[in-house]
C-alpha cells in the first residue's frame, strides 16, 4: 500500500499535468513540412520494365509498414505493386510485389487504398480500374492472395482516385473527376461493401485545377473533425499541391481549411516543404499520396504526428505525364507543436509491451529504472513536459522524480535513474518520431538512446542508454491517461 507521502506526490503531479491533457487539439489553418530524398523508386525485373511509382498508400502495421503504390512501365501502362519495410531507412532497399503477378489483378488497376476492415476482420484493397473496385485478402503482406475485383457500382461513376473511411454507423467513398467536383456516396457500415448510394457532389469549384484529384480522408484524432486532401495545379508553372477541406461528420458539410488553396500557402506543396539537411530539392510537384493513418476503416491520423507519403518528379523534367519517372518521398509536419503533447502516459517498450516502471514505487534518490507487466500504477505513469524543439522531461507520478541517465553518463550502458529535478541535459530527452506512433528517446546529454538492457522482455530487466541502432527494444510507445 502506497504511504501517505507518496500519494500526495502522485496527487501533486497529476494536477500539475491535468490541464494541459485535458484541452482538446484545434487543427491549425497553416503547415509547414519537413522532406526526405526519395525513399522508393521505380524497379524492374524481368518481366517489368518500370519507369515511375506513384499514388501511394500507406498503414504501419503489425511492427512494418505496408505500402500499396501504382507503378508505371516504360510504355506508360498501369498496374499496382506492393513494398513493406520496418523502418524508412528500409524502403529504397524494399523489393515490389507486382500485383499483376497476382492472376486476379492482371491488366489496368491502379490508385490504391488499402485498409482493414475491423466489422469483418477482413483488409480491403480499395482501386479504379475504370469502374470503382475491390479486392480482399486476410493478410495485406500475401498480395497474391487479393481476391478478382468486384464493382462497387452498377455502372462506372465519372470519377477516379476512389478513397474509402467509416464512423461508427456508415461508409463513405470519396473521389473526384479532374473537373473540379468532390464527390460522396454512403453505405451503412453493416451493408458495406454493398448498398453504396448514387454518388453527389459534396464540394465544388468552378476552375478544375482548384479541387483536381488524388483525394483522400481522415478522421482527426481527439477533434472529431475530418480532413479532406485534394491535389490541386497552381503557381506560375503549373505544379501540383495540396489542399485541404474540413468537416464535422463524413456526411459534410465541407468547407476550406485556411487559406491553403493558396499555391504559396498549401496544405503540402513547394512554398511550405524544406528538405532536410544535405538533401536536395528533388521535387516542385508534390501529388498523389497520402498520410500515415491508422490501419482500420477509420483512417484516423494524429495531429502530432503528421505525415505525408507524396509522389514527386524532377524538376526538369518536360516530357509526357504518363511517362513521368515518379518517386515518392516523406514529409512530416509537426502540426499541433508537439510529437508526444503535455500530458500522462505509460511509456512501454515496442519490444516487449512491458512499461518503464518505478520499482515498488520508490522514492530513492538514484534507483535504476526497469520494465515490467503494465498495471497502470501510479509508478508506470509519467508526465510529459515540453522545453520545446520536441524536447521532453519525463517526472514519475508515484515518485515526483525525473527519469535520469545515472552520473550524467555520456556512455553506452549507463542505467537510467530517478533523480529529482536538476534541469540538467541528462534528464532531457529527445523525440523521434518513427511513424506508427513508435518514438525513440535520445538523451540530450549523451545522444545515446533509451534502450532496455540486452533487449530484455522479462519482468525486472533494467533501462540504460545505447546507440540507436534501429532495435525494437530501443523503440517506445506512449499511451495517455
Amino acid at each position: 500500500m502506497k504511504s501517505l507521502a507518496q500519494f500526495i506526490v502522485a496527487i501533486y503531479v497529476l494536477l500539475a499535468i491535468g490541464s494541459s491533457s485535458a484541452v482538446a487539439q484545434t487543427i491549425p489553418t497553416s503547415y509547414s513540412w519537413t522532406s526526405t530524398g526519395p525513399l522508393i523508386s521505380a524497379k524492374s525485373d524481368a518481366t517489368h520494365s518500370m519507369i515511375a511509382v506513384k499514388d501511394p498508400s500507406v498503414v504501419y502495421y503489425n511492427g512494418q509498414y505496408i505500402v500499396y503504390a501504382s507503378d508505371v512501365n516504360s510504355t506508360g501502362n498501369y498496374n499496382m505493386e506492393y513494398l513493406h519495410f520496418t523502418n524508412w531507412s528500409e524502403a529504397s532497399a524494399a523489393t515490389p510485389y507486382f500485383l499483376d503477378d497476382n492472376p486476379n489483378l492482371a491488366g489496368y488497376h491502379t490508385a490504391p487504398q488499402v485498409f482493414y476492415f475491423t466489422p469483418q476482420k477482413k483488409w480491403y484493397l480499395i482501386f479504379q480500374s475504370g469502374q470503382a473496385q475491390y479486392s480482399t485478402n486476410s493478410d495485406p503482406t500475401q498480395p497474391q492472395n487479393w481476391t478478382t475485383p468486384t464493382n462497387f457500382f452498377a455502372s462506372q461513376p465519372l470519377g477516379l482516385d476512389y478513397w474509402v473511411i467509416c464512423d461508427s454507423a456508415n461508409c463513405y467513398l470519396f473521389f473526384c473527376d479532374d473537373g473540379g467536383q468532390f464527390y460522396s456516396s454512403s453505405t451503412p457500415i453493416g451493408d458495406f461493401p454493398n448498398g453504396f448510394s448514387t454518388p453527389t457532389i459534396v464540394y465544388s469549384e468552378p476552375n478544375e485545377d482548384n479541387l483536381f484529384e488524388a483525394d483522400n480522408v481522415y478522421a482527426i484524432a481527439g477533434t472529431g473533425k475530418y480532413l479532406a486532401n485534394i491535389e490541386c495545379i497552381g503557381g506560375p508553372d503549373g505544379h501540383r499541391f495540396f489542399r485541404s477541406l474540413i468537416a464535422n461528420s463524413l456526411a459534410g458539410p465541407w468547407t476550406p481549411l485556411g487559406n491553403t488553396l493558396n499555391f504559396s500557402t498549401p496544405f503540402l506543396g513547394e512554398d511550405n516543404v524544406t528538405f532536410q539537411s544535405g538533401v536536395s530539392a528533388w521535387t516542385d510537384n508534390f501529388s498523389s499520396g497520402g498520410m500515415i493513418p491508422s490501419y482500420d476503416q477509420t483512417a484516423t491520423v494524429n495531429l502530432n504526428n503528421f505525415q505525408f507519403l507524396y509522389q514527386g518528379s524532377p524538376p526538369s523534367y518536360t516530357g509526357s505525364y504518363n511517362l513521368t519517372p515518379w518517386q515518392l518521398g516523406l514529409a512530416t509536419s509537426n502540426a499541433n507543436g508537439f510529437l508526444i503533447p503535455d500530458g500522462t502516459y505509460t511509456i512501454t517498450s515496442v519490444h516487449s509491451g512491458l512499461a518503464v516502471d518505478d520499482p515498488g514505487s520508490s522514492t530513492t534518490d538514484g534507483k535504476d529504472m526497469q520494465i515490467y507487466t503494465v498495471n497502470d500504477g501510479a509508478n508506470q505513469q509519467w508526465a510529459v513536459t515540453n522545453l520545446g524543439g520536441n524536447v521532453i522531461t519525463l517526472t514519475n507520478v508515484a515518485s515526483g522524480q525525473q527519469l535520469d541517465v545515472s552520473g550524467d553518463s555520456k556512455s553506452g550502458g549507463a542505467l537510467v535513474d530517478q533523480w529529482p529535478t536538476n534541469g540538467q541535459t541528462n534528464q532531457q530527452w529527445n523525440v523521434i518520431s518513427l511513424g506508427g506512433g513508435s518514438f525513440e528517446l535520445t538523451s540530450v546529454n549523451s545522444g545515446l538512446a533509451l534502450d532496455v538492457v540486452g533487449g530484455g522482455t522479462t519482468n525486472g530487466t533494467e533501462i540504460d542508454q545505447w546507440q540507436y541502432g534501429g532495435a525494437t527494444w530501443q523503440q517506445w510507445k506512449f499511451t495517455s491517461h
